[in-house]
């Protein structure tokens, strides 16, 4: 069970590119183990970090870093809204009102609020579809779950 927990944390770190985490963790569990169960990581933990480790040595050299500035390599990509499976109904008056939020120039952020289950994620995607129809731009429509 506790090494099944360090494999994981393993995988995360190595998947993050943090070798050095990966190489301390490995030699926190092997001395763990050897102090408290008399025992060595199990052969596929030692197979995971010699992997991980191999990998690293394999893995061509980042870029030079260059002192032009940012640009993106790609344009924006837009996820698809989710489908609803449900009518939306009597909520008009808010949309309308945080459409004309969106509008104005002058604001920043809206954030909605209230108790759990009440609507919110649905009445920010209707919102979402809606302001896709009108062909608005996408960081218009950010939706957070």
């Amino acid at each position: 069970m506790l090494e099944d927990s360090y494999r994981t944390l393993i995988r995360i770190l190595a998947a993050s590119g943090q070798t050095a985490a990966v190489q301390r963790q490995y030699s926190d569990l092997a001395r763990l183990l050897a102090s408290e169960m008399n025992s060595e990581p199990s052969e596929m933990t030692r197979a995971r970090v010699t992997l991980v480790l191999r990998d690293v040595k394999i893995a061509p050299a980042p870029p030079a870093v260059t002192s032009r500035p940012f640009a993106p390599a790609s344009p924006l990509q837009v996820a698809p809204l989710p489908v609803s499976l449900t009518t939306f109904f009597g909520r008009e008056t808010f949309l309308r009102e945080i459409r004309t939020l969106l509008d104005d120039p002058t604001t920043r952020l809206i954030t909605l609020l209230g108790t759990g289950g009440i609507g919110k994620t649905r009445l920010a995607l209707e919102l979402a579809i809606g302001i896709a129809a009108r062909g608005a731009e996408p960081a218009e429509a950010f939706v957070s779950r």
